[in-house]
């Protein structure tokens, strides 16, 4: 049967070939389950994975302008005009 589909696949173009194996990904996502975690990720952990911890370095007062100390840094890290 395995020999049969691999056939099959190999007479088709290129393009079919890659629409296949587009199914293949999409069959697999809906109907394997998805992997959960060993362990629980923190909130320090997920703002650093997107980049939100060390975006801006400031003093202590950052509770009462954060405002602006968070436009500056970041205007300074991502404004690259």
């Amino acid at each position: 049967m395995i020999e049969t589909i691999h056939q099959e696949i190999d007479n088709l173009p290129k393009e079919a070939q890659e629409i296949l194996l587009d199914f293949v990904h999409i069959l697999k996502k809906r109907y394997l389950p998805t992997a959960i975690p060993d362990k629980p990720v923190n909130n320090y952990e997920n703002f650093k994975k997107i980049g939100l911890i060390g975006c801006c370095s400031t003093d202590q007062n950052l509770s009462t302008n954060y405002k602006h100390i968070l436009t500056e840094g970041w205007t300074k890290k991502y404004d690259h005009r």
